[in-house]
């Protein structure tokens, strides 16, 4: 871990692992029809029978990528089968509405595709996926997701970490790490890096303490944080 004072949130910048797509078909109609179509079963909460199984494999890939999201608001596990398959569609769109759906379905069984998904070549996939196994992959995609964001951040990339052992930890408090602390790694996630202010960090750093707090109080009046590229 590294120094950090101004967040700003790591897109996940993974090599992929070649993955080989499901051909997608037909389906009847014109593109407004199958669109209109989409819309209609998610209405109605609805897979119409296989209806939209069927607009899930269809050539255009916007009629994909919109049947993935009606999937995933429908809530209907059943689709579950089908969204996996469409991570392995050859869009790159596709695959990441298919891996919000999985999120929203919120089926374990999907976490297995989604922890392969953290190594896909486009990054929005990869962040798509990180948000869905936050939902779905519970204890066990922990690592897989630690390593993600590990190999995304720059070897000296100054981090800003909250604790993870302890569930009650991280909602009112993160922490700066300026230097090296192996003894940290695998208790305390990181989510951010200093982007500007580092002067300030080090005047922080320099002052005078009493055990772990400051003689003379410090306050973080204003922060801001700032999504990144792919993120």
């Amino acid at each position: 871990m590294r120094r950090a004072l101004a967040v700003l949130a790591c897109p996940l910048l993974l090599a992929a692992a070649p993955a080989k797509p499901a051909a997608p078909q037909a389906a009847a109609g014109s593109r407004g029809e199958k669109m209109a179509r989409i819309l209609s079963l998610e209405d109605m909460r609805s897979t119409g029978d296989g209806a939209l199984d069927r607009l899930l494999a269809d050539g255009d890939r916007g009629v994909r990528r919109r049947a993935a999201l009606a999937a995933g608001r429908i809530g209907d596990a059943s689709m579950a089968g089908a969204l996996v398959a469409r991570m392995n569609d050859t869009e790159p769109e596709v695959r990441q509405m298919s891996a919000f759906a999985l999120g929203l379905l919120g089926d374990p069984l999907a976490a297995e595709r989604l922890v392969a998904a953290l190594t896909d070549a486009d990054p929005i996939v990869r962040a798509r996926s990180v948000e869905a196994l936050g939902r779905v992959g519970g204890p066990r995609a922990a690592p897989a997701i630690v390593e993600a964001v590990r190999a995304a951040l720059p070897p000296d990339a100054p981090v800003v970490t909250v604790r993870g052992d302890d569930p009650g930890s991280a909602s009112t408090s993160f922490f700066l790490v300026t230097a090296d602390a192996p003894s940290l790694d695998g208790k305390y996630t990181a989510f951010g890096r200093v982007v500007d202010g580092l002067a300030v960090l080090d005047a922080i750093e320099a002052s005078p303490v009493n055990g772990e707090a400051p003689v003379t109080r410090i306050e973080l009046k204003t922060i801001r944080i700032v999504k990144g590229p792919g993120a």
